[in-house]
């Protein structure tokens, strides 16, 4: 679907004073021109994340929600072709610029990014400016800018866009965060809705988002490609160490060392992706292009959200960059994760649980930091104590602590349960043997005790010799195997007391022609039976 732009009347008229930037671009900015420029020609070579199974594809028709990804954990990227397969409400097809800049506000403020030198422009823009720039053509633009970070929380696009319902029930921010009090919701993160527009030939630079936070992303006018990369050790490793040297040299690209697992999806006008925590992507755009997006933190990547706070916190990246109120987002949700442990564990879902036990530890350590004397972050502890106290009516070192103590007991009676489930399965397998793989040790115990056992080798020659001997057999044993002599001769020794089935059990041992003698005997007046085998069971 080819982008419909209709430019604002600000545009029809370009102002004397339009804040374009110098379109005269430094060596180090050519250089990075350049590198994005060779990038891009090196698409074809990777493979389609949604042919390789890399991403999950979710067919028309098929809902995704908090169950589908209790079961999946939400390892791959997820690709919809419906905004309604997580019930994303987006304006129909068609909205203009003007229509877009009345839901947003004319004059909020907005910093775009210099494709070129993949940096911020250092003048602050308004929306009515970037909407004068973005309703030109291509060969009017002096540059190529992206414009990522417009979050419209708050704002007439409410309204218009909603974010997936799937978020409310699993976001730690939708799901945690106090909204009683006007205060509480004034202070929430905003991260939720964001509106993106890129212009053609707009490449944002491989990175993970901030937080190690999981997207919602639906593309709703033109075309991006994105390319991911998966959040192994290595893959992070190697991520990490580019940044460093980027840090000293932005002329640098992580495309020229990119592994071959690298992989493409391709979206197009109406696609929605749902991109799990921690993956490094990077994001081409060959055409003008709107979209709509959020970000969110929840149970299935726990460790993931932890470790990338830490190394942003290690490579002191700007705040503004870094989720908001990150340490109060996990510590609302731990104390929520809390209470549940001790109610209703049963509803965690395996990643909430193996989260949580990393998490724990790492809480404990991080909480024993920043509490110590001479720390910075004597605000931090004080809204930490006050949200625990509230919650759990505990200190936070109180509520840690039986969290592990939780997490333990639950270790051990999953271990004892799982200990008692593979008992019950080799005792089910053993009830249920086949008799083939029964016979060869039954015959090799029948050959060497000959002597003193003779019952179940005559009573097996007797079965294939004689129909009427395999009849008496079934009738006098009703179904169990055939005694031997031994067997016979402890019976009628137990206190004096034998059943009629031991005497008939005795004179059918006695001789093979009794028994062809009473089984014809007491079958006169029956119907023929087949010859059956008897199964023979091993307990």
């Amino acid at each position: 679907m080819a982008l419909q732009l209709v430019a604002p009347a600000a545009a029809m008229a370009a102002p004397a004073a339009w804040p374009l930037p110098d379109a005269v671009q430094t060596t180090e900015e050519t250089t990075i021109a350049r590198g994005v420029a060779h990038w891009t020609e090196r698409l074809r070579r990777f493979p389609c994340a949604k042919a390789t199974g890399v991403a999950e594809v979710v067919p028309l028709g098929q809902h995704v929600d908090k169950t589908h990804l209790d079961a999946t954990g939400f390892q791959r990227p997820i690709v919809l072709a419906c905004p309604l397969q997580v019930d994303l409400l987006v304006p129909t097809s068609g909205m203009s610029l003007v229509e877009l800049e009345r839901a947003i506000g004319s004059d909020r403020a907005v910093r775009a990014i210099d494709v070129a030198t993949q940096r911020e422009l250092e003048k602050e823009w308004r929306l009515k400016d970037w909407m004068s720039y973005f309703a030109r053509p291509d060969y009017e633009r002096a540059r190529i800018l992206n414009l990522i970070s417009l979050e419209c929380s708050g704002t007439k696009l409410e309204q218009l866009v909603r974010p997936p319902r799937l978020l409310r029930e699993i976001g730690w921010v939708e799901k945690h965060w106090p909204n009683a009090a006007k205060k509480d919701r004034m202070l929430a993160p905003k991260v939720q809705l964001y509106c993106l527009m890129s212009a053609a030939g707009s490449y944002t630079e491989f990175h993970i988002d901030f937080g190690g936070s999981s997207v919602w992303y639906h593309l709703y006018q033109g075309r991006k490609i994105f390319f991911l990369l998966p959040p192994t050790d290595a893959n992070l490793q190697r991520f990490a160490e580019f940044e460093a040297r980027y840090r000293r040299d932005p002329t640098l690209f992580f495309a020229d060392t990119l592994p071959d697992e690298c992989s493409i999806i391709d979206m197009h006008a109406g696609d929605t992706i749902l991109l799990p925590s921690g993956w490094i992507h990077a994001v081409y755009t060959p055409e003008d292009s709107i979209s709509f997006g959020g970000n969110f933190l929840s149970g299935y990547h726990m460790p993931m959200h932890m470790r990338c706070h830490t190394t942003e916190c290690a490579q002191h990246i700007e705040g503004r960059f870094q989720f908001p109120m990150f340490e109060q987002v996990v510590w609302f949700a731990v104390t929520a994760y809390a209470r549940m442990l001790t109610n209703c564990s049963y509803l965690l879902s395996k990643w909430e649980w193996t989260g949580l036990q990393v998490i724990v530890p790492l809480l404990e350590d991080h909480y024993q930091r920043i509490s110590s004397p001479g720390s910075l972050e004597a605000d931090l502890v004080e809204r930490i104590i006050a949200i625990c106290k509230t919650a759990t009516r505990l200190q936070p070192q109180e509520m840690l602590a039986k969290m592990k103590s939780n997490i333990q007991a639950k270790m051990e009676r999953d271990d004892l349960e799982a200990a008692e489930s593979l008992r019950v399965i080799g005792d089910h397998m053993v009830d249920i043997a086949p008799q083939d793989s029964l016979s060869p040790s039954l015959s090799g115990n029948s050959s060497s005790s000959s002597s003193s056992s003779t019952g179940s080798s005559s009573d097996s020659s007797d079965l294939s010799s004689s129909d009427s001997s395999d009849n008496e057999q079934d009738k006098d044993t009703d179904g169990d195997p055939p005694l031997t002599e031994d067997d016979d001769n402890m019976d009628t020794n137990d206190d004096g007391a034998s059943s009629s089935s031991d005497s008939s059990s005795d004179s059918s041992s006695s001789s093979s022609d009794n028994e062809d003698e009473t089984g014809a005997e007491d079958n006169e007046n029956e119907d023929e039976i087949e010859p059956e085998l008897t199964p023979l069971y091993l307990f």
